[in-house]
């Protein structure tokens, strides 16, 4: 049932107007097809899918950059203190492949010198000055080329322990002589985060991103630069 509200307006003078405005109001209800709540939920749903990766994407670059900046700050504490200390230090890499915080872990070795008169220097010699520090869960150091050197050391590394059990060799390092430069001399050293998850007993990494925090330390000076994609 249909109502209507009829009204004139009329302004005199000589040329008159006369305006009649008209509105009606219906009770018949209106509201959404089917078919179109179709179409805006199938629209909802192509957003969502995109809106997710982006977001998830976003989160985990924001962990690269927590863990880098983690890793980045160890290594300059190490090159730090070779300088102040006048001494080696080397910041190590766990990699036993035993252990499933393998490329996951990290501390910094100070090489305390023998004061008996010896000249023969003994992994005994490297004590731990650091606590270990981890990456978060999916972040791994990727290994192979352009990882820290293994064997860019004056003196093999002691057995170090990490969570009640021992963390056996091979550590990779980067070692700072007391001029604050590396004792490996052959060109910077790259140390790459990527996400991934290490597999247990082998030395390879898994992951589907291209996504990755490099941080590479010059071999002259001691100083990072950090590469972002």
């Amino acid at each position: 049932m249909n109502r209507s509200i009829e009204f004139s307006l009329t302004r005199g003078g000589k040329d008159a107007i006369s305006q009649e405005v008209v509105f009606r109001s219906s009770n018949k209800a209106t509201g959404f097809s089917l078919l179109e709540l179709l179409v805006v939920m199938a629209m909802m749903s192509c957003l969502m899918g995109l809106v997710v990766p982006a977001v998830v994407n976003i989160g985990k670059s924001s962990t690269l950059n927590v863990d880098g900046e983690l890793l980045g700050g160890m290594i300059n504490s190490a090159r730090q203190n070779s300088l102040s200390r006048n001494t080696m230090t080397a910041l190590v890499v766990a990699t036993d492949p035993s252990r499933d915080v393998s490329k996951r872990v990290f501390a910094i070795l100070e090489l305390t010198p023998p004061t008996n008169g010896t000249q023969e220097l003994a992994p005994t010699d490297w004590k731990q000055i650091s606590k270990w520090e981890s990456l978060s869960a999916g972040i791994d150091i990727s290994p192979g080329p352009g990882t820290p050197a293994a064997n860019a050391t004056p003196v093999a590394f002691p057995t170090l322990s990490y969570g009640g059990g021992a963390i056996l060799e091979p550590l990779l390092s980067i070692v700072f002589m007391p001029d604050g430069g590396t004792y490996y001399s052959d060109g910077p050293t790259i140390v790459k985060l990527v996400e991934g998850y290490g597999k247990n007993g082998t030395q390879s990494v898994v992951t589907t991103s291209p996504n990755y925090y490099q941080l590479t330390v010059l071999n002259a000076t001691g100083r990072i630069r950090i590469d972002r994609p």
